[in-house]
């Protein structure tokens, strides 16, 4: 039992400060799309919303694995969680004050973004570093309790909305930003820099360049972006279409809808609980599996319905959940260290470009081609992915022992 990781008092503390971070942010996602909601009453504006919240991490995540991997990762991490709650607070007075019009709704959505990209990148460089013997513990253990908190945070913001007011839980997300500072104290993350210090932007855009060439030349990581695409474009967005639906057409109110997003967090439970079969399965069969999961989902929703959306949305938020999880194992399983900031944000950055560029296309299409129509496509889509994964894992071009797991 003295393994276990959660017996290691600074994982403890490092895992409390990010549980109160992740039940703020999962209060914020249903908070900030229903207000979106209730101001216009749009779909679009709900899309242009999400595009806001993640556009602005291609362009800064493009700096952000270089500038962490040279930078003292405490500090940005701290910083980066002090901006966020800065970004929070000004939503929330702007709400109070009945000055929040959706160009600042939009533009404090981008600049939260923003935040959260140095903080998540500097997350994915520390804990392997803080837990080097436990790196597939430690990385499972807190991806579980970001699903918890995702059950939890929807669940209960659906339900205060019902007692208290938008602006109340808008100020409830800026205080959570403050809650891993404090625990994050006593976990003791490292400060160091992994590369010199060197601020000039040459050397910045070398660094990117050094990541860029590692990618090109690992066979393994060019294949499983191209399922990622496939599977990306057609479930990237999707929790937005669903929470639409709900709203406008089966006509739920705040906490009922917030007891929908549960599902999706309870999905991310079980997916969290499936990674840790990783070890015991092959990595083609697994990806199957998730790929499958999806591709169930998907065609659930070709018969919009209160109980196939929710079924559909609880398999692709498994399947997804997952998929994404095992990719984290495959980056930290393949990249060396003094790389893997680099390596997480090229990573992020790339499903970043796919979000958009799937949330853009649903605003687009919605109203030209029906739901139906759009979960169609979603469903091709993932058919694809499932053809390529066939073909690489089983067609014998990728095989199980490309995949360090004793390392991971």
């Amino acid at each position: 039992m003295k393994n276990n990781i959660w017996f290691n008092k600074r994982f403890l503390a490092y895992a409390l400060g990010l549980s109160i971070d992740r039940f703020g942010n999962a209060v914020y996602s249903i908070v900030l799309p229903l207000l979106a909601y209730s101001m216009t009453k749009s779909f679009i504006d709900m899309g242009v919303m999400a595009i806001c919240q993640f556009f602005p991490r291609i362009i800064f995540g493009f700096f952000a694995g270089p500038l962490i991997d040279r930078a003292k990762k405490r500090n940005i991490l701290f910083k980066a969680l002090i901006f966020q709650s800065f970004c929070s607070m000004l939503i929330a007075i702007l709400f109070q004050w009945s000055f929040l019009e959706m160009w600042m709704l939009y533009a404090s959505g981008a600049l939260l973004s923003i935040g959260f990209e140095f903080s998540r990148t500097a997350e994915i460089s520390v804990v392997p570093e803080m837990f080097e013997d436990k790196k597939v513990d430690a990385i499972t253990s807190l991806a579980t309790i970001h699903t918890l908190m995702f059950i939890a945070g929807p669940t209960v913001g659906g339900l205060l909305l019902k007692f208290t007011s938008y602006g109340t839980l808008l100020w409830v997300n800026s205080l959570t930003y403050l809650g891993p500072i404090i625990f994050c104290c006593w976990s003791k993350i490292p400060n160091n820099r992994i590369i010199p210090k060197d601020k000039g932007l040459k050397t910045v855009l070398n660094d990117m360049k050094e990541g860029f060439q590692f990618l090109r030349k690992n066979f393994v990581l060019k294949k499983i972006m191209l399922i990622t695409f496939f599977n990306g474009m057609a479930t990237s967005g999707i929790q937005m279409m669903v929470l639409f639906y709900v709203k406008d057409y089966l006509k739920l109110n705040d906490s009922q809808t917030g007891l929908v997003l549960a599902v999706d967090g309870i999905g991310m439970l079980v997916g969290s609980i499936m990674v840790g079969r990783l070890k015991l399965m092959g990595r083609g069969p697994f990806l199957q599996i998730c790929l499958c999961l999806n591709l169930t989902g998907s065609l659930l929703f070709l018969w919009p319905s209160t109980e196939s959306l929710l079924i559909g949305q609880f398999l692709i938020s498994v399947g997804t959940f997952s998929y994404l999880v095992s990719m984290d194992v495959i980056i930290q399983s393949l990249t060396p260290g003094h790389m893997l900031g680099r390596m997480a944000g090229l990573f992020r950055l790339f499903n970043y470009l796919i979000f958009v560029s799937s949330t853009a296309c649903r605003s687009f299409f919605v109203s030209k081609i029906g739901i139906v129509n759009i979960f169609a496509l979603s469903s091709f889509l993932i058919l694809m992915a499932v053809v390529l994964a066939k073909t690489y894992f089983f067609g014998g071009q990728i095989k199980d022992s490309d995949f360090n797991f004793e390392k991971a």
